[in-house]
Order: C-alpha cells, then sequence, then structure tokens
C-alpha cells in the first residue's frame, strides 16, 4: 500500500459519513417544518416518509483512475556505428536487461565496407610481398657493387611504408611478420 493513501481513506470515510449526518438532518427538518405548516393551515396530513437506519460500510482501499506514468530517469540508447534500423524488437514499456538486443540495423553498409577493407588488404599483402622481394634482390645487387645505396634505401623505405599500410588496415597487426 502507498504511504499517504491511509489519512486520505479515513478523511473520506469521516466526510462520507458526516454528509450522510447532515443530510438525513436537513431532511428530517424539512420534513417537520412542512409537517408542522400544513398542520398549522388545516391541510391534508403530510405524506409518509420512509427512513433507512445509516449503515457503516467497509470503503475500498484503492481507486481505479485514468493516467500516465513517466520515469524519473530517462536513458539514451545508443549504437557504436550508425545505420537504418531495420527492425524493432521490443515495445515502449517493456522491461529489457542488460546487453539484450532492442533493435537490429542494416548491415548492407558495414558489408560494402567490409569487402573493400579486405580487397585493399589483400591488394597491400602483394603490394609488401613484391617490395620485400626487390629489397632482396637490391641487397644483393649493393652487395655486388652494381646499385648505389640509396636504390638500396628506397627499396628498404617503400617496405617500411608499405609495413605501415598493412598495420592500418589491421589494427591487430604490427608488422610484416604478423601477416602469413
Amino acid at each position: 500500500m502507498v504511504e499517504g493513501l491511509m489519512p486520505v481513506k479515513y478523511r473520506l470515510l469521516a466526510t462520507l459519513l458526516w454528509t450522510s449526518y447532515a443530510l438525513l438532518a436537513g431532511m428530517g427538518t424539512i420534513a417537520w417544518a412542512q409537517q408542522t405548516k400544513t398542520a398549522k393551515k388545516g391541510k391534508s396530513p403530510p405524506t409518509p416518509v420512509v427512513t433507512a437506519a445509516v449503515q457503516s460500510h467497509r470503503l475500498s482501499s484503492s481507486i481505479r483512475l485514468p493516467g500516465s506514468v513517466e520515469t524519473i530517469r530517462k536513458t539514451q540508447v545508443a549504437s557504436p556505428i550508425a545505420g537504418l534500423v531495420t527492425e524493432v524488437l521490443v515495445r515502449d514499456g517493456d522491461r529489457i536487461e542488460k546487453g539484450q538486443v532492442l533493435a537490429r540495423l542494416s548491415t548492407d553498409a558495414l558489408e560494402a565496407r567490409h569487402d573493400t577493407l579486405e580487397a585493399q588488404l589483400l591488394e597491400s599483402r602483394a603490394r609488401l610481398r613484391a617490395a620485400e622481394s626487390k629489397v632482396t634482390r637490391a641487397e644483393e645487387l649493393f652487395a655486388a657493387n652494381v646499385i648505389a645505396a640509396e636504390q638500396l634505401d628506397d627499396s628498404r623505405f617503400e617496405v617500411d611504408a608499405l609495413n605501415a599500410r598493412w598495420a592500418s588496415l589491421t589494427p591487430n597487426s604490427t608488422s610484416a611478420s604478423d601477416r602469413a
């Protein structure tokens, strides 16, 4: 039972009893005045009145009324990725649990992005392998004094740049040796 309703219940009961008492007293006074007035004028006797005894009844402890409830606290629901909502799995007023799926997003854009990144990853892997082969050849040619040190450095720089590109495409990988 909600606190604060008990005094209202007793107040309502007391008001109802006093109102009933006042109504009966008022009706009795009016009937008595009518009877006295009629008796003095010599007219017909008053109409008989039926009375009922006041009875005590138990009042209901609740009252049903239409209304709406607003929450004290509101929660924002967000997704770590943007997308078109294709399906909502809960309705307004449903109880939800932590981790429960509330809606489904369209995956078309994510799948297209995944395919693009996968193609870039394959291309990067192929370029890196080619650059590593080029460094190996450049080291052999430099050892034989066929090319200048600058050409060997250029080949090594290309491998370093492609390793950085690989790392940007594979966040869990930090070097070319992780790529097999």
